[in-house]
């Protein structure tokens, strides 16, 4: 399996938007109706670099998505923060070997263009509820920090 890793193109809007809505279905958002009207503003922001979207392929087949944004720690002048909104691997192939690959390349990629951008924190806000325990087992394996938890009450 060959994977690739590259900035989203105008053209993966309609193969993205299913796999985010497959996310949204699974996440602890889905009692909310996925929009694609929203998902249409979201796509632009990043189709007008306002925003990040690295997509994975096997075959030409979108699999796996991280979606950032670029901004700055609110009290300090500083290089830019990225934050990572969401990473998501297609469940199909998630809890497979090749599954932790693409989610590797994902996270490699989004560091080199961190990096290549003059970011100097890379964040990720796990706010999904899915797969929480291996999400944590798969961050802390390859290095990252932990910086605290996500809370939530739902209302």
């Amino acid at each position: 399996h060959k994977i690739s890793i590259s900035l989203a193109k105008i053209n993966d809007k309609d193969a993205l938007m299913k796999l985010a809505q497959q996310a949204h279905n699974e996440s602890v958002f889905a009692d909310m109706p996925f929009s694609a009207v929203k998902f249409s503003a979201f796509y632009d922001k990043i189709i007008n670099k306002k925003a990040i979207c690295l997509v994975a392929r096997i075959n030409d087949e979108i699999v796996g998505f991280i979606y950032a944004t670029l901004g700055s720690y609110f009290i300090a002048d500083s290089r830019p923060i990225a934050t990572v909104s969401v990473i998501y691997i297609k469940k199909q192939i998630r809890d497979t070997l090749i599954g932790g690959k693409v989610a590797v390349r994902l996270v490699k990629s989004a560091k080199k263009f961190a990096k290549d951008h003059g970011v100097s924190h890379l964040l990720f806000h796990v706010t999904s509820g899915i797969s929480i325990a291996n999400t944590d087992r798969f961050f802390r394996k390859i290095g990252a920090k932990t910086l605290g938890g996500n809370y939530a009450f739902k209302l």
